[in-house]
């Protein structure tokens, strides 16, 4: 079958998932790109993805597994991006680069520069900030891996890109999710 029609599907998610939890989310996972599957034979799904560790990997991991294309959305340059990652999580992050279709990186956020989101803190926030809403302005269908907690709502974070879609209503499927 020729397929007409790119799917895209995003993903946002915490970076501290309960370990013990995590076979089950990538369970949930691959359910629900079944199902979008099912639903869209017609259409080549791609999974969009920021790679932080948490959420984006195990979205990529599960993307591999089942056979797509997943796409790479980093919200700074890769060195900048690597200060993220502990060595474990360096090495996936770096493996799941070589492994995507397109890798690509938006554009700092007005006022950012490469030396002032060096630091973790606003800048660097509104970089997150723009990466969740970049792929929430491109992709058909997003997920979110959410605790639903939005008492402790960080900028940038996943309580508010989820917020973000609420307010713009974009469609969009949680996985309900325990942190660490």
């Amino acid at each position: 079958m020729n397929k007409q029609k790119t799917l895209k599907i995003g993903i946002t998610g915490h970076r501290d998932l309960l370990e013990s939890e995590i076979p089950s989310y990538k369970q949930q996972i691959e359910d629900y790109i079944t199902k979008l599957q099912n639903e869209n034979q017609d259409k080549e799904l791609v999974l969009i993805t920021p790679i932080a560790s948490g959420a984006d990997t195990i979205f990529a991991q599960v993307g591999i597994k089942i056979g797509l294309r997943y796409q790479i959305v980093l919200p700074f340059d890769q060195d900048l991006y690597e200060m993220d990652f502990n060595d474990e999580e360096l090495i996936e992050f770096r493996n799941l680069i070589k492994g995507a279709s397109k890798v690509e990186t938006i554009d700092m956020f007005d006022g950012n520069t490469r030396e002032n989101i060096k630091e973790y803190g606003y800048n660097r926030d509104h970089q997150y900030r723009a990466v969740g809403k970049y792929l929430v302005s491109i992709c058909d269908y997003m997920l979110a891996l959410f605790n639903q907690d939005f008492t402790n709502t960080k900028f940038g974070g996943t309580a508010d890109i989820v917020d973000f879609m609420g307010k713009n209503n974009k469609y969009f499927y949680t996985i309900l999710c325990k942190r660490k």
